[in-house]
């Protein structure tokens, strides 16, 4: 029982009024019947106690009315199934992301969910107000709004391929109820319970006022299989006229002899199918330079958004190498790999004829070695400091911005902390010998590609300066990148890994002026390059970017294109789901164990039913209250008048006032 203006019950207090004046109403005067009378006083007594009662019969309308008087000005709720209730703000949190769009008794996941929302929304009233946080759309504003605009805001979710992040998005809706002034607040949680959507550990929120309720669909899922990745070219762009090696990954069950269809700019190029661990290779033809652009597929289950892949790279020419002279063992070594798998060609012959036609070959030096001229270059820090004058001269003159500085044998082995994606290096990579990179004055910017566990830089990208920004008759600025060890085994364990292939075609590809061969998660911003006037989604739909630095709408997976004013093509970018991290789910007891002390499990349907919104869930009854004071008013009418002074009672009341004696 509730009542949305509880002030009015001080108007209670006037229900002892009444009370008052009947117990301390005007006593009558004794009576005395005359002897010839006392027949009727039999008669009087009777009458006398009709009377009494017909009293206490008013005195209790009269105290009822009043009653229902203050009960209507206060408006009462009555728990009976209604929608009047104290103004609420509720946040709805809807989980659309990937795993909403899996096939459950014939219906998607959002079906259920979206239904369950509905229902709740339909008990509100007009003075409420939602708040509706998509958890597959964090990117969607959520402004606050009436039960109609969120009913129609629900119907129209439809499922993304982000993985959700739960607890983010409770504390987002936490924070919006925050700010609203209303008495009641509750957060309403809707989703498949996923145990990925709510990361590797738990972070609830501190008790407060805002209660939250989890629910989800209570059915049995169906088994799935996923596309895990899939990588052309070991993860480098492929080389124009080459054919590449496309490996595929399948995870979830069943993996093993699956079907597997590769597209390439929408044509049907290779299949193949899995072994019993879910993987396979299979082969590409030979690509012009351009863009490599395409999908792997498998035959679709009950979950189909992560039954395919996007990959998008760049095909270039192999790279021209030029390099000094006496280079160490492992450089020499990796690099002749390279030449043997076509991923560069070595190009030690000066012939400016072919430079002028191909382009300035890319340089690398090492060991002191410098080579003459302004090229984009690999520079690796020397072994021997004495030759570090030289290399920061070179450096000076190129106007990088960086130097290196000596130093000796480090007293614990460092190790590299997060590296760059894009220049191919684990984190972890131990270090035990390195130089000082440190920023000289004036100079270009570089970027930090890879920093030591202590946080000193250990490899720096200097971008190239443009031809338009050069003052005449300056020397050119190429793009450089500095490692600030030697490339031996002493100095770090690079040489003798497995990265270290892998991060020279890397970084020679990114110094040539190739473009990374990047993927996005579903969800996460593309960085967009300079110039970039809008971005065309798989879609089709040209979306303006008006200089900012990142594009957030990648809700739907597929080729992203980033274009130029002119509609030059700036760069591709393939948008992907997350990598499937198994089917584990939890139970809403679980969940509501993540999401903080405040909140409430439900086991069904029927129990997220009577749980959302359940305290104050009812029926406003002032208008039924105020019929039932009107028949009491006309019943207290009716009865006074026929309780009013009998003439007849007056007569004896007189004739019966003393008593005569003989």
């Amino acid at each position: 029982m509730t009542f949305l203006t509880p002030i009015v019950l001080l108007a209670a207090a006037a229900l002892a009024v009444p009370l008052l004046l009947h117990l301390f109403r005007k006593r009558e005067s004794s009576i005395r019947s005359f002897p010839a009378l006392r027949y009727l006083k039999r008669t009087t007594r009777d009458r006398a106690r009709i009377i009494r009662l017909r009293q206490l019969l008013l005195l209790a309308l009269r105290m009822a009315a009043l009653a229902l008087l203050v009960l209507a000005g206060a408006r009462l709720i009555l728990p009976l199934g209604g929608t009047d209730h104290p103004p609420a703000a509720v946040a709805l949190v809807v989980d659309n992301g990937i795993g909403s769009s899996m096939i459950v008794q014939e219906r998607r996941v959002l079906d259920h969910l979206v239904d369950q929302a509905t229902n709740t929304l339909n008990r509100l009233g007009s003075d409420d107000r939602v708040w509706l946080v998509a958890a597959g759309e964090p990117w969607r504003p959520a402004p606050p709004l009436t039960p109609d605009e969120a009913r129609r805001q629900v119907a129209g979710l439809q499922a993304t391929e982000v993985r959700a992040d739960l607890p983010a998005a409770v504390a987002r809706a936490r924070s919006l109820l925050e700010s609203a002034a209303l008495p009641v607040r509750e957060i309403l949680v809707l989703s498949k319970l996923d145990a990925a959507v709510f990361g590797a550990q738990a972070h609830p929120e501190p008790a407060g006022e805002i209660r939250t309720v989890v629910g989800t669909v209570h059915a049995e899922l169906p088994p799935n299989r996923a596309l895990a990745g899939v990588s052309v070219g070991g993860g480098l762009p492929p080389r124009a006229e080459l054919s590449s090696e496309l490996s595929v990954e399948v995870t979830g069950e069943p993996r093993g002899d699956q079907a597997l269809r590769v597209h390439v700019d929408g044509e049907l190029v290779t299949a193949g199918r899995t072994d019993g661990q879910g993987r396979a290779l299979l082969d590409l033809p030979p690509t012009p330079p351009g863009w490599l652009v395409g999908r792997v597929e498998l035959d679709p289950d009950d979950l189909r958004a992560d039954d395919q892949r996007h990959f998008a790279l760049p095909v270039r020419r192999a790279p021209r190498i030029r390099t000094a002279t006496g280079l160490p063992t492992y450089l020499a070594t990796a690099l002749d790999v390279l030449v043997q798998r076509e991923r560069i060609v070595m190009d030690q012959e000066a012939d400016t004829a072919t430079e002028a036609a191909e382009g300035t070959a890319v340089g690398i030096e090492a060991d002191g070695q410098v080579l003459a001229g302004a090229r984009p270059t690999l520079i690796f820090a020397p072994a021997d400091p004495v030759h570090l004058p030289a290399v920061n001269r070179r450096l000076g003159e190129l106007d990088t911005g960086w130097r290196l500085e000596a130093s000796g044998e480090a007293e614990s082995p460092g190790t590299l902390d997060s590296p760059d994606a894009g220049i191919r290096l684990p984190s972890g990579l131990e270090v035990r010998r390195s130089h000082g990179l440190t920023r000289a004055e004036g100079g270009r910017d570089g970027r930090v590609l890879a920093r030591l566990s202590d946080g000193s830089p250990w490899i720096v990208h200097v971008p190239a300066v443009p031809d338009g920004e050069l003052v005449p008759g300056e020397p050119e600025r190429p793009a450089l990148v500095l490692v600030a060890s030697p490339p031996d085994r002493e100095s770090s364990d690079l040489p003798t890994s497995a990265a270290m292939i892998p991060f020279l075609s890397a970084t020679l590809e990114l110094l040539d002026g190739g473009e990374p061969a990047d993927e996005v998660v579903a969800g996460s911003p593309i960085p967009l390059p300079p110039g970039a006037a809008y971005v065309s989604t798989p879609a089709g739909t040209r979306i303006p970017v008006d200089g900012t630095s990142s594009f957030l709408e990648t809700g739907r997976t597929g080729v992203y294109d980033i274009r130029a004013p002119d509609d030059a093509l700036l760069r591709r970018i393939a948008v992907n789901p997350a990598t499937p991290s198994g089917q584990d789910r939890l139970t809403t007891e679980e969940a509501a164990e993540r999401l903080g002390p405040r909140a409430v499990a439900t086991g069904s349907v029927r129990e997220w039913s009577r749980a959302s919104l359940g305290e104050r869930r009812g029926r406003e009854v002032w208008r039924p209250l105020l019929l039932a004071l009107l028949l009491l008013l006309v019943a207290e009418g009716w009865l006074a008048a026929r309780a009013g002074p009998d003439p007849s009672s007056d007569t004896t009341s007189d004739n019966t006032q003393a008593e005569p004696t003989t």
